[in-house]
């Protein structure tokens, strides 16, 4: 038996240690070189399709919300840690496997397209469901890239109805077509969701006499600037010199100056905040 039916009759997705106890390590690792079974999770293996999306056939779903949002490459920086999928509304699951979230829905045709929601619903459902900085980075992301038309999307969340088509008007209000970002998105959508409203995207700053610097988000009455890093544009030496020189020519200008990593934003929001709001705090002083 080769690695891929042996994928296959474990269901379409299996760890490494159930593979190799039925085709053995070197007819594995031959697999892997070969991206006949490819690793989508630590530890999980597929063969010709993706972790979500056995895991969707297995539930009789649809991956969706920010499982979709990473499949159509819409604003997220990593794989979400929680797979969402979208099953019909009288579906019943006695068992759902860890690290899934369930959502009650019944699609229409047209809601579904190459196996995972659209990007148009995928859009709705994050502005919906998904936390404020990740639905905010997603839509400005799908907006930017044009993968959206803001009209269909709009007129999509105004016929939506109950508690969260609210929320999902309130962060559509926030889209700003200035936004250069996702990671920018997101983290300007911390500040929003805490009804901070002062800073603007892409804020032009003087830097001596005649240089002009734009900085990813700036408030122009504290003169505090934001910057996301991500190493994306910052992981090369020669652009970390040149980060170097501009942070300490906006310092030496007289502004108060955060730097935020991917990692900040997604993982540590609350902190974010609190050192944002603490730098606004001295900046008033």
């Amino acid at each position: 038996m080769d690695a891929v039916v042996a994928v296959r009759e474990l269901g379409g997705a299996a760890r490494r240690n159930h593979i190799v106890a039925l085709v053995g390590r070197r007819e594995f690792d031959r697999a892997v070189r070969q991206r006949q079974i490819t690793r989508e999770r630590t530890g999980v293996y597929t063969s010709g399709t993706s972790y979500e999306r056995v895991l969707a056939a297995q539930l009789r779903g649809v991956p969706s919300h920010l499982t979709a949002a990473w499949r159509w490459n819409l604003g997220l920086a990593r794989f979400p840690e929680i797979v969402d999928i979208t099953v019909p509304r009288r579906s019943t699951h006695r068992v759902v496997p860890p690290g899934v979230r369930l959502h009650y829905s019944d699609l229409r045709s047209d809601e579904v397209v190459e196996g995972v929601t659209s990007p148009v619903r995928t859009i709705v459902d994050c502005l919906r469901a998904a936390p404020a900085p990740l639905a905010l980075a997603v839509v400005e992301d799908a907006l930017r890239t044009e993968r959206v038309e803001a009209d269909a999307l709009r007129a999509q969340i105004a016929a939506r109805r109950g508690a969260r088509s609210g929320r999902a008007r309130r962060i559509l209000g926030w889209v700003d077509s200035r936004a250069a970002s996702p990671l920018e998105s997101a983290l300007r959508g911390i500040l929003l969701d805490a009804d901070i409203t002062c800073f603007q995207p892409q804020f032009e700053v003087r830097v001596g006499p005649a240089r002009i610097v734009t900085v990813d988000l700036g408030d122009p009455k504290s003169g505090v600037l934001l910057e996301a890093d991500s190493f994306l544009w910052h992981g090369q030496r020669e652009q970390l010199a040149r980060d170097a020189v501009r942070y300490d020519e906006l310092v030496a200008s007289g502004y108060r100056v955060l730097r935020f990593a991917t990692e900040h934003v997604a993982e540590r929001g609350p902190w974010v905040l609190e050192t944002i709001l603490r730098t606004l705090e001295l900046s008033r002083r």
